[in-house]
């Protein structure tokens, strides 16, 4: 029933040309009031606008005038710390050196040391092999004496053999021809 009677009212102002007049101005009046609420509200935006892009001109201005007086301060602390720098650079290489010259007397020192040792163990080998050497000739030297005497009672020993040998060869043959003979 609400909704009927809502129809029934709309249908009458839109056939009502009195109201309708009256609704159409009321609808103009309305929109005109809101396009000047609009451009109120554009020309504020464009206002703020304008007045940020000039805060944000002069805080970037602020910013580069900062960031331009601390390149320059940055530079004159590298230009005053350059020579403090070369300085502590000069002692630590000076110090590298002295290190190195130690180092390498060190080393020097070492290498002698070793060359000492290394000529001190080829002359205790040297001595060692002469030594052996003179061992194993004199072991040779026995050895051939040895040789001679076992090569003379050798000979000796094969003459008696043979000299037996051939006593016992003569005997038989004595006895062959003895038993020939008779």
């Amino acid at each position: 029933q609400q909704l009927a009677d809502e129809l029934m009212e709309q249908a009458f102002r839109d056939n009502c040309d009195p109201l309708r007049e009256r609704y159409s101005r009321q609808i103009i009046y309305k929109t005109a009031q809101e396009r000047e609420q609009q451009i109120q509200e554009k020309l504020a935006l464009r206002i703020l606008e304008e007045e940020e892009g000039c805060m944000y001109d002069a805080m970037y201005e602020a910013e580069r005038l900062k960031k331009e007086q601390r390149h320059l301060d940055d530079k004159r602390r590298q230009q005053e710390s350059a020579g403090e720098v070369k300085r502590s650079l000069d002692a630590q290489v000076a110090a590298v050196r002295d290190r190195q010259a130690a180092e390498a007397h060190l080393e020097g020192q070492e290498v002698q040391r070793m060359q000492q040792h290394w000529a001190q163990l080829q002359a205790e080998a040297e001595a060692a092999d002469r030594a052996e050497r003179a061992r194993l000739q004199q072991l040779a030297e026995e050895v051939k004496q040895w040789n001679v005497l076992r090569l003379m009672e050798l000979s000796e020993k094969d003459r008696q053999e043979r000299e037996q040998d051939l006593a016992i060869l003569q005997e038989a043959l004595a006895r062959e021809a003895a038993e020939e003979a008779a």
